[in-house]
């Protein structure tokens, strides 16, 4: 199971301190140990001369029972860590006052060192009357060393407790911005592309919510652009269709019946004896003219519906007249056109490129009061590009693109392609439509 990296962050500080805490708590046990060791050795060795001495004056005398009573009296009556008894001759311990206890007995076990007793003969004009037993008794030392080291590992702890509630506090503030991003990316993924995180004073957080709050500024336009783009493709798809409506109602459907008629009337007067030939001529005449009205009318919708022309003609054709049809219209304007005759493409891309240019030199003629527009077609690498290029009013900088201009980029976008928009050495906008020559379509 992965450990989430707040986790993993509070634990590494936090193990530190644990880690430092117990290696101070086993040193100061160590030093514990010590210190009780050299107060034992020093009170035993304390003991030792005194007992010998004591013994050594006692040997002289002649009176056991007075030896023993003089014994008693010059026998130390107080030795820190030790236990002084005479046993065998009717004498009684002689034990120096200690602490209550207050050590726990495994600090004890930790602390106190291996049990030590030296026994020492009484020894009367030559008899021997029993013996004086040293014993090593450090729980006053164990006692005090077991406060100073309790009273110490508190403080310490109570300092590593702080310690560890400020990593946990610094912690949650530093990664804080992170927290915020990781809700922010989330809320990103659920569609609400209005989210913004605040910046941070760190640099490379800074940089890191920048990033975030302009990819999410993309996104928004972005989805503004698309909702617009399909708001503005349905409306023009509605008006194409009551265009086409229109068309059939008002142009096709009375030339149909006029053809009718018409037609009736022919076969009327071929059924007469001597048929009108002039009036059926006439008849004929007027059967041909709405024929030629529809023919114009279907053309019109069909090069609404799909470029004919490339059904007619080669793609750098079609561009050439599609610059001239501009050039009879706009005469003061100088068009150009540059592109390989032979250039072999699907059908998808050379609409794609062909619609392209249509827009592109429609919104030159509406917005840019160019007077030289130049169109090329290029080939190279495996990519063709569609380059137009004017001397006019330029693009508007920072502003959002038209319908035109983010149509020319979806049909880029769906042939894996991209559309530059940029200024021209002429002066004004510059296109570039940029697609592979080649790739999979359905």
């Amino acid at each position: 199971m992965q450990i989430p990296i707040r986790l993993r962050l509070i634990l590494i500080p936090a193990l530190v301190v644990l880690a430092s805490l117990a290696a101070l708590a086993a040193s100061e046990i160590g030093d514990a140990r010590s210190r009780v060791k050299a107060e034992t050795e020093s009170g035993l060795q304390l003991a030792r001369l005194l007992i010998e001495s004591a013994l050594a004056r006692t040997a002289q005398d002649v009176e056991p029972a007075t030896a023993i009573v003089q014994l008693q009296r010059e026998l130390p009556p107080v030795v820190r860590h030790v236990t002084i008894r005479i046993e065998g001759a009717g004498g009684k311990s002689l034990e120096p006052a200690a602490l209550s206890p207050t050590a726990p007995q495994w600090f004890v076990n930790l602390v106190a060192g291996p049990p030590v007793i030296t026994r020492f003969p009484i020894t009367v004009g030559g008899g021997s009357y029993g013996d004086v037993v040293l014993s090593a008794a450090p729980r006053d030392e164990i006692d005090e060393a077991w406060v100073n080291w309790r009273d110490e590992m508190v403080v310490l702890t109570l300092v590593s407790a702080a310690v560890i509630a400020v990593i946990l506090v610094a912690l949650g503030l530093a990664l804080r911005p992170l927290t915020l991003l990781s809700e922010a990316l989330n809320k990103l993924e659920g569609g609400d592309f209005t989210v913004r995180v605040p910046t941070s004073s760190d640099p490379q957080l800074h940089n890191l919510a920048d990033r975030f709050n302009r990819l999410a500024a993309s996104l928004e336009q972005v989805g503004g652009d698309n909702r617009m783009l399909m708001d503005k493709l349905m409306s023009v798809q509605e008006a194409e269709r009551r265009e086409i409506a229109s068309e059939l109602h008002d142009e096709i459907g009375p030339s149909l019946f006029g053809i009718r008629a018409d037609i009736g009337a022919i076969s009327r007067l071929t059924r007469k004896a001597v048929p009108d030939t002039a009036v059926i001529r006439e008849r004929l005449t007027s059967i041909s003219e709405m024929i030629t009205q529809i023919q114009r009318i279907n053309a019109r919708l069909l090069e609404q519906l799909r470029p004919v022309i490339l059904d007619q003609l080669p793609l750098a054709q079609a561009l050439q007249k599609l610059a001239e049809g501009w050039q009879g219209r706009y005469p003061a304007v100088t068009w150009t056109v540059e592109a390989p005759p032979a250039l072999d493409l699907s059908d998808e891309r050379n609409q794609a490129i062909y619609r392209s240019a249509q827009e592109a030199l429609t919104n030159v003629v509406r917005h840019a009061k160019a007077k030289k527009v130049a169109l090329s077609l290029s080939s190279a690498g495996g990519l063709v590009k569609l380059t137009i290029a004017d001397d006019g009013a330029g693009l508007p900088e920072g502003g959002r693109l038209g319908i035109g201009l983010l149509g020319m980029q979806e049909r880029a976008r769906a042939l894996g392609g991209r559309l530059v928009l940029g200024k021209s050495e002429m002066g004004g906008a510059l296109i570039e439509l940029e697609i592979p020559e080649t790739g999979d379509e359905a």
